[in-house]
């Protein structure tokens, strides 16, 4: 071989090495990003149980207290009742529908512990399944807006 051939295929494979090396940094940083998305989500999940006790309070305080409201306001109250329920619903299917999807991220526990490769199949899951992940969160907000905005409309 001759030392132009050398060079060259010496250049070839220190880019590479660069791409992979810039790759698997991306990769490692994405990795640790993953703990903050738990935290959030854990911060989500919180808030969704207190806006849903909320909604449980307000329900049993308001269940024998309406007989100084005329029937038109007792028909409107009820019908609130009744989107909050159903929004609640809607918001436990998805509910359901994210913990599905955080198992299948999270993978099989290993018998031995997690390994290094963990992480990396882990993140790799994760990426496959942003984007119906970002749905859910998102929808997850919506029900938690509309919550909010019955839950106000109700105790005016």
């Amino acid at each position: 071989m001759d030392p132009f051939s050398i060079v060259v295929g010496s250049v070839g494979v220190i880019d590479v090495c660069a791409r992979l090396v810039k790759y698997l940094r991306e990769f490692e940083k994405a990795i640790a990003e993953i703990d903050q998305d738990i935290k959030d989500l854990l911060h989500h999940l919180d808030t969704v149980a207190l806006i849903v006790k909320s909604i449980n309070d307000a329900f049993g305080s308001k269940v024998g207290r309406v007989p100084d409201k005329t029937e038109t306001d007792n028909s409107q109250v009820q019908q609130l009742w009744e989107n909050a329920s159903n929004v609640l619903h809607d918001c436990r299917c998805k509910m359901e529908s994210l913990e599905v999807l955080v198992k299948e991220i999270k993978g099989k526990a290993r018998p031995r512990g997690p390994s290094k490769l963990d992480g990396f199949k882990k993140q790799l899951r994760r990426q496959a399944k942003e984007e119906e992940y970002r749905s859910i969160r998102s929808d997850l907000d919506n029900f938690l807006q509309l919550l909010q905005t019955i839950l106000q409309i109700i105790d005016l």
